[in-house]
């Protein structure tokens, strides 16, 4: 006899972008459980066509407001809103808006900017989360930060030469610009084109969510922070089939924080004033996939050990011991993430001498193991999806 089927409503349209990762991450759920029938209703009026023929045993919704919580609440089964605005008498999972902002800052602080700025939504809660948190990171390095908000309606190609070069002209050079999701980030690269502002080296610019649509479109290439959709869906997914099976679990939000940044062109410059730093920190970045050794960056850039702790202190308030093993794990992620390599291979493709001792520093530094770092985030097939609670997640506000 088989297994009970588990029928499952997916109440949002998976469309390009970050909802297709969102669904990813449900399908291989289901596909872990070998039980689960899904079907898609992308409308109200579809969903309500399709349940008035069957009652599904649980939901997976974006948007639980209006019309469809009206149907929600009729249907009364065990439900997943999986981003959309929060709702405490829902069970959700959303991105760590606040964990992004606070990425982002680092990112740009990393690469020695003294001035910085964002631009984003107004009166949109997860733009807001964002920018609060980036602004507060930088706030505790004692940086400020320039802002531009604007409309839905008022950030688009039309704004390009109206509002987003205008702003850009202002901004003191160089400067590092954090844009609320990749949308926003390509058109300020539109927008230095259009002045013939260079990037990075005058304006870097940083995204978030790693759209491959959106990021394909920017020249040069955008480095954007690698959201968790994939793991959302997963994760949600995960926590309906709990709902489902009858475990009592508190209608709370669940924050799933962003795997890091996918650094390229836009923002690949060293902004720092002290030469020896930025072609120590170029040395360490051409190197990311050898072993290295402080004394290696000291006789690269003709300086002595103790001066170039004593800079990367200054200027980066980290040794230059922990940029290497910076580097090499942020290497280390993308190659998870987009390769099919083996642990091991990556491990000694990314400049540590054994997997057993990158597997130890990575999960140090990420609170994930590679082998589940490379699950919830990576882009290629898994079979099954094994979820550990990271380390690294805080237990701060989000939106999707």
């Amino acid at each position: 006899m088989g297994r009970k089927l588990r029928q499952v409503a997916l109440f949002f349209p998976p469309t390009l972008g970050y909802f297709a990762d969102v669904v990813m991450g449900i399908q291989e759920y289901a596909r872990s459980q070998g039980n689960w029938a899904v079907e898609v209703c992308e409308t109200v009026s579809a969903a309500r066509a399709s349940t008035k023929h069957w009652r599904p045993d649980g939901i997976l919704v974006n948007i639980g407001e209006g019309q469809w919580s009206r149907l929600i609440r009729t249907l009364n089964v065990p439900t997943v809103q999986i981003g959309g605005t929060p709702r405490s008498i829902m069970h959700r999972i959303l991105s760590d808006d606040a964990a992004i902002g606070r990425l982002a800052a680092t990112h740009l602080l990393d690469r020695g900017f003294r001035h910085f700025a964002f631009c984003g939504y107004d009166h949109l809660e997860w733009s807001t989360l964002r920018v609060d948190a980036y602004m507060t990171q930088l706030k505790h390095a004692g940086r400020s930060c320039e802002t531009l908000y604007g409309g839905l309606g008022e950030i688009g190609v039309w704004s390009v030469a109206t509002l987003l070069a205008p702003w850009i002209t202002r901004l003191p050079k160089p400067v590092g610009i954090f844009a609320c999701h990749d949308r926003v980030a390509t058109l300020l690269i539109d927008a230095c084109h259009y002045l013939g502002v260079k990037v990075p080296d005058e304006v870097a610019i940083l995204g978030v969510d790693n759209n491959p649509q959106e990021c394909a479109f920017a020249s040069p290439p955008l480095s954007s922070i690698m959201g968790s959709a994939r793991r959302i869906g997963y994760q949600a997914s995960e926590q309906l089939h709990a709902l489902m099976r009858g475990v009592k679990l508190k209608a709370k939000p669940m924050f799933v924080a962003p795997a890091g940044v996918a650094a390229r062109a836009s923002t690949d410059v060293f902004a720092a004033d002290d030469p020896d730093v930025v072609a120590a920190v170029r040395f360490i970045q051409a190197n990311a996939g050898v072993q290295l050794d402080v004394r290696d960056v000291a006789a690269a850039t003709l300086t002595s050990r103790r001066m170039l702790e004593r800079k990367f202190r200054a200027v980066l308030q980290r040794s230059p011991r922990e940029q290497i093993l910076k580097t090499h794990v942020e290497q280390a992620k993308s190659m998870l993430i987009d390769s099919g390599l083996t642990i091991l291979e990556v491990a000694l493709r990314c400049g540590f001498p054994s997997g057993s001792k990158f597997s130890y520093v990575f999960k140090r530094e990420t609170g994930l193991s590679p082998s589940t770092f490379r699950n919830l985030y990576g882009r290629q097939p898994q079979d099954r999806i094994i979820v550990e609670k990271s380390a690294a997640d805080p237990n701060a506000a989000s939106h999707r």
